[in-house]
């Protein structure tokens, strides 16, 4: 496995495990830091914050998280809550 492929991989286990934080805490919402310190797990390696922000940005992509900009410059992520039609 390459470097990317391995960083790839890893990026996708951090968006899965942020999803499933959202799946337990739908009212969530925290700055990227705020994620890496209390959403998720560290396994044997520390996570990178730009590996967290690809994770939250592939998150947004799909529309599982929101991004809002604070007026001070922080992003503050929250999970996208969808209605029912009903």
């Amino acid at each position: 496995m390459n470097e990317t492929t391995a960083e790839d991989a890893e990026v996708k286990a951090i968006a899965m495990e942020i999803e499933q934080y959202l799946e337990k805490h739908p009212r969530s919402k925290d700055s990227l830091e705020g994620i890496r310190s209390w959403w998720l797990t560290h396994g044997p390696r520390p996570l990178t914050p730009a590996k967290v922000e690809k994770a939250l940005d592939s998150l947004a992509v799909r529309g599982v998280v929101s991004k809002e900009r604070l007026a001070d410059g922080r992003v503050i992520y929250a999970a996208v809550t969808h209605k029912d039609a009903n």
